[in-house]
């Protein structure tokens, strides 16, 4: 473990093989144009107070390598922290540098179930852990009928939070459980009911109690049938929160009543197509929204039995949860989906795993992603390469398909080269490059197809301006299902259009049909013969159905002499010629009420 006196660098490597009772770390401090240090300082998980801690043996300068020794000894098994500082000549102190580490739960098979030695709740305001109200229990795996009594007295009239949460003898404390309860109004009678005074509500986000929007009201103990117009103006499509809530003449505010609503989606009458383009995970805390684990995913309108592997390295014994959740291309989130485990031992490797991809079948040259999650620290500049093995899962001649550079968890673009033979063994794997760390082969098995061939690139002559082409014609498909990318394949007019071939095996190859305008502009490249191709734009001698264009300015002027000259349109521009002679003329078809502007 090396340490700078202002900066700390973490590099940490721990064997599960060995039977360790202490902890040996080495640090470093050098100081710049700084007084020399006169004290290093160690403590474990509590801090004593400056110069208090455990002192650490060092030379007195600005530019030590020492070491010390942590006995595990008297430590519980589990995490712990150790602090570390250090004080120069003038009484100054560094920041204090923090690690987490771990003394190994001793190896006797699956660990007992704690017991439970502590209860505890609170009232309004969570006092923090440990410093609730106890209650009196014995101490057992399973503890319930706990019967509370709580005192009234010092309470408001009105409604109140009781929050319970429980401690086992390893420390770990439960996941609070919390109850709204009232202590009801008293004025010496019966209890009157206030009137209702104010009524407001919110979209999606809740600026406070009294912010939000008022509705006009008549003061009354029942309100009911009250009607309002939300503004759908200013909201972006898709799903929305709306929250209703009362204040009494008490200055109580009720419950806040919620519903969803949804602004519809506007695509030229139809409703928008949203696919799920982003999918994440996160155990037990939230860290907010786009900031979990990601999980690979190809767009999909609906994504079922998605296959993702958790890292659960380092995660402490007990009960654990984990949630998903998916954004779509309108931008919304999913509700989150949860579920729970139990972790009876920690785990210490792998320190990074292949958590998913998104695409499980993928054909050479398709470019997708990989999901991985790595635990440990990355020092800046790192990388994370994804190799693919053999159809038989080795990785002895590994292929390398694409890296990131980044210090934490992410999704690497990939692109499976050419040349790969088809198989259903195919694994994926992570390696990092500092620290250098190799991670198992993925758990799942890819199926890789080879990329067929559909067809070329063609071209359409249209007549035209406002002719249509039948699509459908121009191939034949074959053992391929086709997909425009014009929803009316059958009345294309002039325009680029793409068709994406796929075959059983959901590979797909793509080409390009273009609708154009049967059209040639004089070059006169080699010479003035009009029945010349190469005299031509378009490479061949315009017919009937050519819009011909004459140009000034080129090398050659157009002559027609050795047999009639056809055209569908033809335009001579200002300052160009056409010379016809031999008694020989330009025939002008004229199929079309236009002409092309250029």
């Amino acid at each position: 473990l090396f340490f700078n006196h202002q900066k700390p660098y973490l590099y940490w490597l721990w064997s599960k093989r060995l039977f360790i009772t202490m902890v040996c770390i080495f640090f470093t401090t050098t100081i710049f144009a700084q007084p020399n240090i006169t004290r290093f300082e160690y403590f474990i998980d509590n801090d004593p107070g400056y110069g208090n801690g455990i002192a650490i043996s060092h030379n007195g300068t600005n530019n030590e390598i020492s070491s010390f020794t942590i006995n595990l000894a008297a430590l519980t098994e589990g995490v712990h922290i150790v602090g570390i500082r250090s004080q120069d000549v003038n009484g100054a102190w560094s920041i204090d540098n923090k690690w987490i580490f771990l003394k190994p739960f001793a190896n006797i098979g699956v660990a007992p179930i704690p017991n439970i030695t502590r209860m505890e709740y609170y009232v309004d305001t969570d006092p923090g852990y440990g410093n609730g109200i106890p209650l009196t229990i014995t101490p057992g795996i399973d503890v319930s009928n706990i019967a509370i009594n709580l005192d009234l007295i010092p309470l408001s009239q009105g409604v109140h939070i009781v929050g319970i949460r429980s401690q086992d003898a390893n420390g770990a404390w439960s996941i609070d459980n919390k109850w709204i309860f009232l202590k009801p109004y008293i004025t010496g009678g019966a209890l009157p009911v206030p009137n209702i005074t104010r009524l407001e509500y919110f979209i999606d986000s809740d600026p406070g109690y009294g912010n939000g929007i008022s509705l006009p009201i008549t003061a009354g103990q029942n309100i009911s049938g009250i009607q309002f117009n939300i503004d759908l103006i200013p909201l972006q499509q898709g799903v929305h929160i709306v929250g209703i809530r009362s204040l009494d003449a008490n200055g109580a505010w009720s419950i806040d009543n919620k519903w969803l609503f949804l602004k519809p989606y506007n695509s030229n009458g139809a409703n928008a197509t949203r696919f799920i383009t982003q999918m994440e995970y996160y155990l037990d805390n939230d860290p907010g929204y786009g900031n979990g684990v990601q999980v690979a995913v190809y767009p999909q309108q609906n994504i079922a039995a998605k296959p993702v592997i958790m890292n659960l390295t380092g995660i402490a014994p007990g009960k654990h949860k984990y949630f998903y959740r998916s954004l779509d291309t309108a931008k919304a989130w999913s509700l989150d989906y949860v579920d729970s485990f139990t972790i009876v031992s920690p785990l210490s490797a792998p320190q990074i795993i292949v958590n998913s991809t998104a695409k499980p079948n993928p054909c050479a040259l398709d470019s997708f992603k990989v999901g991985y999650q790595a635990t440990g620290s990355y020092i800046n500049g790192n990388t994370f390469k994804a190799y693919l093995s053999a159809a038989d899962g080795s990785f002895t001649n590994e292929t390398e398909i694409g890296s990131i550079t980044t210090t934490s968890n992410g999704l690497i673009p990939v692109k499976i080269p050419p040349g790969i033979p088809d198989g259903t063994g195919y694994k994926i794997r992570i390696k990092s490059s500092n620290p250098a760390l190799t991670s198992d082969g993925s758990v799942f098995a890819l199926n890789l197809y080879e990329k067929p061939f559909f067809a070329n690139d063609t071209t359409v002559l249209a007549t035209c301006l406002t002719d249509v082409v039948n699509l459908y014609n121009v191939y034949n498909p074959g053992v391929f299902t086709l997909y425009w990318s014009t929803p009316t394949p059958n009345i294309a007019g002039i325009g680029v259009y793409q068709v994406i071939a796929i075959n059983a095996n959901n590979c797909s190859d793509s080409t390009l049909v273009t609708v154009a305008l049967d059209k040639a502009i004089w070059t006169g490249s080699s010479n003035t013969n009009w029945h010349n191709p190469t005299n031509w734009s378009s490479g061949k001698v315009p017919t009937e159905k050519t819009h011909v264009i004459v140009p000034a300015g080129t090398p050659n002027i157009c002559e027609v002499s050795a047999a009639d000259g056809l055209s569908n349109s033809i335009q001579v521009r200002p300052g160009a010629v056409v010379n016809v002679i031999n008694s020989r003329k330009v025939v002008v078809s004229a199929f079309c009420s236009s002409i092309p502007p250029n």
